[in-house]
């Protein structure tokens, strides 16, 4: 019995130290991830976004969306927002009464966008980022123009949405928005950073998808330049961009599922004691913030993007197994320890009663 008790603590002691192992390249690896912006980008994707099948994502409406789990704000959170956003001082100048969709963006762009500046993510609240942007020379990145952008459409009755492309797993990104046309049933681009719309060859503006298609279809594409003198596009053209002039950058397509930039500001007052990165990670992971869906059904998607699919549920297994495994084995590595009376570190094979009764006697001095 003694000599089996010896044995099972050998092989649970050596499986002990083979997942230990393994947490310790799991964490090396998340830990080096997440030394880098785009390193936690890439980690973001890996544990929490969406692969979806099917070329229809991006063109379902709004109504087919939320029926998917797209999150919105609750009716009663825009209300009383709406309120707060519309008095911000370049709202306050603008007529917007009466205006359709696109005549709405095409206006409020330029009130609130000046190119970006300094400050990617630095605001204090969601406030303090409406009113921030168009401070100095500009200021905030591409994420921050698409949430500002989502958080006006939303309290003027404009269905926004937050959508990317690029690289996920060797970069650049760029983040940008789209918003709903109802009496056309289809959706319309902007980049509200760089204050752009785009046009096909027929004049028609172009959905992100649409956009997207024709890059890489190499077909025309014309880009219409809605912004001020402070925008670099007011004298360049965004195809010489690094955010454009790439047809490959545009293969991958992603889309936040969910624009409740209401509800997601109401989860960041409620932890906002925590580090930034920390907040997002358990936003994601606790539902409150909503996660990146990419597309699929592209003729040739990048190789990063099924590199990042590959890995994601593999990464996904990996770290509740070992967060199960590793206390488990301890327990059981421990409880066969003290059953055999074995005192030797893990993976040592533990000596049997036999052996201990032929080691030779030392005589008392």
């Amino acid at each position: 019995m003694g000599s089996q008790q010896g044995e099972r603590s050998g092989w649970v002691g050596r499986a002990l130290v083979g997942v230990l192992l393994a947490d310790l390249v799991l964490v090396l690896v998340l830990g080096t991830a997440a030394a880098t912006p785009h390193g936690r980008l890439v980690l973001r994707d890996l544990l929490f976004a969406g692969f979806d099948r099917g070329g229809d994502l991006f063109a379902l409406s709004p109504e087919a969306l939320v029926e998917r789990g797209f999150q919105v704000d609750a009716p009663d959170q825009v209300a009383e927002w709406s309120t707060r956003v519309a008095h911000v001082p370049y709202r306050e100048v603008l007529d917007l009464e009466g205006l359709d969709e696109v005549a709405v963006i095409r206006a409020l762009v330029p009130a609130f966008s000046k190119n970006g500046g300094r400050g990617c993510g630095g605001h204090r609240d969601l406030m303090h980022q409406v009113e921030r942007l168009p401070e100095g020379t500009g200021a905030g990145c591409c994420s921050d123009h698409t949430q500002v952008l989502m958080a006006h459409a939303a309290s003027l009755g404009i269905f926004a949405r937050e959508v990317h492309h690029g690289q996920p797993v060797t970069g650049p990104r760029h983040t940008t928005a789209e918003f709903f046309v109802p009496s056309e049933g289809r959706w319309i681009w902007v980049d509200p950073q760089y204050a752009i719309l785009a046009r096909g060859s027929d004049g028609a503006l172009l959905s992100f998808a649409g956009l997207a298609e024709r890059r890489v279809r190499g077909d025309d594409v014309i880009f219409e330049f809605i912004g001020n003198e402070h925008h670099r596009f007011a004298t360049e053209s965004p195809a010489t961009s690094r955010n454009y002039r790439d047809p490959d950058g545009m293969r991958t397509l992603g889309m936040t599922f969910g624009n409740a930039v209401f509800s997601e500001e109401a989860y960041e007052a409620r932890v906002r004691w925590l580090p930034k990165n920390l907040r997002r990670f358990v936003g994601l992971a606790s539902g409150a913030q909503p996660a990146i869906h990419y597309r699929l059904d592209a003729e040739q998607p990048a190789w990063s993007l099924r590199v990042l699919r590959s890995a994601a549920p593999v990464v996904r297994l990996a770290i509740p197994l070992l967060a199960i495994a590793t206390p488990l084995l301890l327990f059981a590595w421990l409880r066969a320890r003290r059953s055999a009376g074995d005192q030797v570190l893990p993976g040592a094979a533990s000596p049997g009663p036999a052996e201990r009764r032929s080691s030779p006697a030392v005589p008392p001095s």
